[in-house]
């Protein structure tokens, strides 16, 4: 069975050991979140206020920058080069086989590529899927590792650079799932592979899933306004939907202190999509340049709308080349509440992973993927069939976690086989 990768809303359990954000602003960000066991089937539409919020200042646009310097480098981006490339297959061996092996045979002589997985079954069973493609068994370096879901780029580790050159693994809180016996095994994930790498853990107070956090690579980070929301009491129907100045001043000091982001791109969710993550409708391919959805407003006027909006806010984003460039791109219409996406993608050195549908009218794929190579001269742009995968709330982009290319090799003995060749099962932190 897969899980779907709705999104989470509940209170904070733990006070993080490691500190990353001033106690004031860590109280605000504890306060507002609390118990609930998903977020609203249709999100309610969030929007930044604009006032000045503090010391710092809230745009027309909803863009928030913070004064001062961030506390580490900007978090990287994913066009950036990597060390690897995490893909979480625990459940996707043996429910979507192809995928898998689609991607493998992609991207494995642009990247290495580390396989999450929950035990040696799932192991022998991705090598023999690779031999029966005729891939080379160091395709794939796989790690045995406790975890509930495929879902690892909102449960797994986010690597972040300080201005001295030391990396640490940031841990986002995982959110409501966490407090399931379900899900409790992808709450350590983190933890468990900064053992393995031996990098010191940052807890950060914030519920965001990492499908709802792009970066630029300079600072300007993009989320919906799902990262707002969960920062509120119970929000139901008829409740305000703006976010206070409190609220915006403690979501962007926790994102400048722990990401090194100085600006907070902040997009409405689209209406009726479950998760509210932002990869579902907008992709960075360079520090200016911007991919965002673009659907029918003769079939969906609502969210049509939505996503005109979100380009236009991104299109008054500040970077060290100028204004963001936005791009529009076809996104096909949600099918029985289960959605598509061409922004769902994945890099990989040089490698753009792109999923595509079998069922989809062949114009607009052939669109997305002309626009994918037109704006990245020299790169491969694959796509990959990913049929089925929607109906578990979740695509390409999901199944990753870009790997850093300053994330040193492991320190731990014997851990070295598990980044650099064969399989390696590692116990709970």
């Amino acid at each position: 069975m897969v899980w779907s990768k709705a999104a989470r809303l509940s209170i904070v359990r733990r006070w993080p050991a490691v500190a990353v954000v001033a106690v004031a602003a860590a109280s605000l960000v504890l306060a507002g979140i609390v118990r609930a066991r998903r977020r609203p089937t249709a999100p309610v539409s969030a929007t930044m206020r604009t006032q000045p919020a503090g010391s710092g200042r809230t745009s027309e646009r909803g863009l928030w920058s913070a004064d001062g310097g961030p506390r580490v480098l900007p978090l990287t981006a994913e066009f950036d080069r990597q060390a690897a490339l995490l893909l979480g297959a625990h459940e996707l061996v043996t429910a979507h086989p192809q995928v898998f092996v689609s991607i493998a045979a992609a991207v494995h002589r642009n990247v290495r590529l580390v396989c999450l997985v929950a035990g040696s079954s799932e192991i022998a069973l991705g090598r023999r899927l690779l031999d029966q493609a005729r891939l080379p068994p160091t395709a794939i370096q796989f790690i045995s590792l406790p975890m509930d879901t495929l879902w690892i780029r909102d449960h797994g580790p986010l690597f972040v650079r300080r201005a001295d050159n030391s990396v640490v693994v940031v841990d986002l809180e995982y959110g409501a799932w966490a407090l399931r016996a379900d899900r409790r095994r992808d709450e350590e994930v983190p933890k468990v592979f900064a053992k393995l790498l031996g990098l010191p853990v940052v807890d950060v107070p914030l519920k965001l899933s990492g499908g709802n956090l792009l970066s630029n690579g300079e600072g300007v980070c993009v989320t919906t306004t799902a990262a707002a929301v969960a920062l509120r009491a119970a929000f139901t129907a008829g409740q305000r939907a703006t976010v206070s100045r409190e609220e915006t001043q403690a979501v962007m000091q926790v994102l400048g202190n722990s990401l090194g982001f100085h600006t907070w791109v902040c997009l409405d969710t689209l209406k009726g999509e479950p998760t509210g993550d932002v990869d579902m409708f907008v992709t960075l391919l360079a520090a200016d340049v911007a991919v965002v959805g673009r659907l029918d407003p003769a079939a969906d006027p609502v969210n049509a709308a939505i996503l005109d909006d979100a380009a236009a806010k991104l299109a008054g984003a500040a970077t060290s080349r100028g204004p963001m460039r936005v791009h529009r791109i076809p996104m096909p219409p949600p099918r029985k509440g289960k959605w598509r996406s061409y922004t769902n993608v994945v890099y990989a050195n040089g490698v753009l992973l792109v999923p595509t549908f079998s069922d989809e009218p062949p114009g607009p794929q052939r669109e997305a993927l002309a626009l994918y190579s037109r704006l990245l001269p020299g790169w491969r742009i694959v796509g990959i069939k990913s049929d089925g995968l929607e109906r578990a709330e979740g695509l390409l982009h999901c199944l990753t976690r870009n790997v850093p290319w300053f994330v040193p090799p492991p320190k731990q003995p014997g851990a070295s086989r598990a980044v650099s060749g064969g399989s390696q099962r590692v116990p709970p932190a």
